[in-house]
């Protein structure tokens, strides 16, 4: 017997603002917004705001992230 949970449940809403392409580089926007479930606190890696990808064609002919950046906005 385990008396420990163990499965937690967040939300995230997850909306694609912008995806913009200028040469090898593509910058997509997104805006997050995590909700706990019923008495759960969000953890610190889970943070609601705008995340701005970077991704960069390589010699293979793949898109590879070159950066993740967040701004808080909730």
């Amino acid at each position: 017997y385990c008396n420990k949970k163990v499965a937690l449940s967040f939300k995230a809403e997850k909306t694609l603002v912008s995806a913009t392409s200028t040469g090898n580089t593509i910058i997509l926007t997104e805006e997050v917004k995590y909700k706990a479930g019923e008495n759960l606190d969000l953890p610190n890696y889970l943070k609601s705001g705008t995340y701005r990808y970077t991704f960069r064609l390589d010699k293979n002919y793949n898109y590879v992230l070159i950066s993740k950046t967040h701004e808080t906005q909730y």
